[in-house]
């Protein structure tokens, strides 16, 4: 609180005419910094890991004592998973993890909206998962020199602010979102070091569902089938 006064107190001397601007400025990077402090988590695969626990367990109630586990990182994203209560956005370049198609599956039977973007598993998450989120993939370049790079994104915003807009009965109390973002693909079997951080911070979250909203709009829809029907379900 310290900080704020004498920030305030810096911009108030320099420009005395903005008191009000500068007040509603320094409440608002308040907040959203007390909202910043709520979550700040790492799940990772280290060389270590990857030693010390050949594959991950079967049973994720399984406390494994390796710090490194593979199977201890994975439950931490599956912890905030279970905890989602509007909607769950997910960009990844791979995802093979039957423990997290799980827990989004179990997101959805509590009806929190699953929208998830992917590359390499795109058809096999489709057909085994369509009647429980929407699934895109970024459609083959149209011209060589206007194309789309390819998707290799890694994160996921849970209970975003757009979908609080939007999910959230007016009055309500607003939920803290959650974005995950780093180099960790939700594979099976871990084959490389990677990281994904896990934050509450609002700057964060709201960029990360602007790109999510981004790469959404520029998606293909199938043209015939259940997986059309389902692409339909939500408007872009």
């Amino acid at each position: 609180m310290l900080y704020y006064l004498v920030k305030f107190v810096k911009l108030c001397v320099r420009q005395p005419l903005k008191m009000l601007a500068h007040f509603k400025s320094l409440r608002k990077e308040w907040r959203e910094n007390r909202i910043a402090c709520q979550v700040s988590d790492v799940a990772y695969v280290s060389c270590w890991g990857l030693q010390v626990c050949s594959g991950p367990h079967r049973d994720l109630e399984f406390k494994c004592s390796e710090i490194y586990c593979f199977n201890n990182h994975i439950g931490l994203i599956i912890k905030y998973m279970n905890n989602a209560k509007l909607s769950i956005i997910i960009a990844i370049y791979a995802v093979s993890s039957e423990p997290i198609c799980e827990a989004l599956r179990l997101a959805s039977e509590r009806g929190v909206c699953i929208r998830m973007i992917c590359e390499k598993n795109f058809l096999r998450m489709i057909d085994k998962n369509a009647d429980c989120m929407l699934v895109r993939k970024l459609p083959p370049p149209k011209f060589e020199t206007c194309r789309e790079m390819m998707m290799h994104h890694k994160f996921c915003v849970i209970d975003g602010y757009q979908s609080q807009k939007e999910l959230l009965p007016p009055g309500a109390k607003p939920v803290v979102a959650i974005s995950m973002s780093g180099s960790l693909n939700w594979v099976a079997h871990a084959k490389s070091c990677d990281d994904m951080l896990i934050t509450s911070t609002p700057k964060v979250a709201k960029r990360l569902e602007q790109e999510f909203d981004r790469i959404w709009r520029a998606c293909s829809i199938p043209t015939s089938g259940k997986r059309r029907d389902q692409f339909l379900e939500l408007k872009s």
